[in-house]
């Protein structure tokens, strides 16, 4: 099951500081996520993040306790044991936890993600291939333009106009077909 969550505001914790935990603390920063990193070693990203204030770092290996009060956790730490001990306390503390490369220690999974303005398109292979995901999203960045996004802010403006206007939508189900037609032509 594919799902989105608002993170913004919540609290985030992630777990090792190179190029895996990279991009998942870039995501959880667009997210709106509060993070916390744990981890000796960082790269130059996240030590600009963590000196900008954009990011809280603790500059050491993860110990137990780390996830209180997290709503997510990620573990990129590339150390079999530390994954397993997080793993039993994201479960103690209800968190929910991505082992990068473990699925079976994954409450969620990663999608490969692709987005223009408002739009998102995750792309999941259950943990079976992310190289096979990441191939397909860089062929869905080429394919969708930013035009997909220009059509889903009008399709959100006429959305709020019919709203306002106290219109249901179902009134103005031709204009939606005409916008969304400009993009994907029904088959």
């Amino acid at each position: 099951m594919l799902i989105s969550l608002n993170l913004r505001d919540r609290p985030a914790v992630v777990l090792g500081g190179g190029p895996i935990a990279q991009r998942r603390i870039d995501a959880l920063l667009e997210a709106g996520a509060r993070v916390t990193v744990v981890s000796p070693e960082v790269t130059p990203d996240i030590e600009r993040w963590a000196s900008a204030g954009r990011i809280h770092l603790d500059r050491r290996r993860y110990r137990t306790g780390d996830l209180r009060g997290a709503r997510v956790a990620f573990a990129a730490t590339g150390d079999g044991e530390a994954n397993r001990v997080a793993r039993e306390e994201a479960d103690a503390q209800g968190v929910w936890l991505n082992v990068a490369d473990e699925p079976a220690l994954c409450d969620f999974l990663m999608p490969a993600v692709v987005r223009r303005g408002r739009l998102t398109v995750g792309i999941s292979t259950g943990g079976a291939s992310p190289a096979f995901a990441a191939r397909l999203r860089r062929k869905l960045e080429r394919d969708l333009g930013p035009e997909y996004a220009a059509i889903l802010d009008k399709l959100a403006d006429l959305r709020a106009r019919c709203r306002k206007e106290g219109r249901p939508l179902s009134a103005a189900r031709a204009e939606i077909d005409a916008l969304i037609d400009t993009i994907l032509p029904r088959e």
